[in-house]
């Protein structure tokens, strides 16, 4: 999405927009990330958690306390709960170049 390179690394607390990304961009790593995780998430998630850091770890509490309280969230599947399961067990870093992945899939479908 950025053109960024998905193996390198990103500092968890760079600003998305201070990488390049515009708000189409943010619209759409939005649009992508409901869809991974199968829930609706805010119209403003890049403004208000502007971070990888702070993305990764507001999409932690939003996909994984429901758990903890013994709700399950929205439309959770056997085929979503082994996901997330994978999930749980991957380091920051993982998730931050599953991140920038995304973000560079999303910067060449644009």
């Amino acid at each position: 999405m950025l053109g960024l390179n998905p193996l390198s690394q990103l500092e968890p607390t760079q600003f998305f927009f201070q990488m390049g990304m515009d708000s189409l961009m943010a619209v759409d790593l939005k649009n992508c990330l409901e869809l991974s995780v199968n829930c609706s998430l805010p119209a403003t998630l890049v403004f208000e958690y502007p971070t990888s850091e702070a993305l990764a770890g507001y999409l932690e509490r939003k996909i994984f306390a429901g758990r903890e309280s013994g709700v399950e969230p929205e439309k959770d599947t056997d085929e979503q709960t082994a996901l997330l399961e994978k999930i749980k067990l991957l380091s920051e870093e993982e998730v931050e170049a599953l991140i920038t992945e995304e973000l560079a899939t999303l910067r060449k479908s644009r």
